[in-house]
């Protein structure tokens, strides 16, 4: 039974997007014809989507002097990629966005080693 024209749009490196308005069988009550369709319109303010929480790797230590960091970094750096790494200072309360290229590519076998290191609650990953 068709509903309704629906469109699909895609772009590169972004999520697919369904472009309609919500579209629903009709009404049960006597009051409505059995072939009538109801199209609900929504504001693009309605349709819009939440943003989306960027990716980026969290490790908490407790300041720019924490020997663990060193411990860290060989962790880190054998896994290059895109994904931003962050560094917060517990004693500052501040975070530091590391160099580029240092940033990296996320992984089971990644965040297992940095939470055996750092401990579970200093190891966030948004994805």
């Amino acid at each position: 039974r068709h509903l309704g024209k629906v469109i699909m749009c895609f772009w590169e490196e972004k999520d697919a997007k369904l472009l309609a308005g919500v579209i629903s069988r009709p009404p049960t009550n006597a009051n409505t014809s059995k072939n009538e369709t109801v199209v609900h319109q929504h504001s693009s303010a309605d349709t819009s989507q939440k943003k989306k929480k960027k990716q980026a790797l969290y490790l908490r230590f407790n300041s720019k002097n924490d020997e663990r960091i060193a411990l860290a970094k060989r962790v880190t750096t054998i896994f290059d990629g895109t994904i931003p790494l962050y560094f917060y200072y517990i004693d500052s309360k501040s975070y530091e966005l590391q160099p580029r290229e240092d940033f990296v590519e996320v992984n089971e076998t990644e965040l297992s080693e940095l939470k055996r290191i750092l401990g579970d609650e200093n190891v966030v990953y948004t994805g």
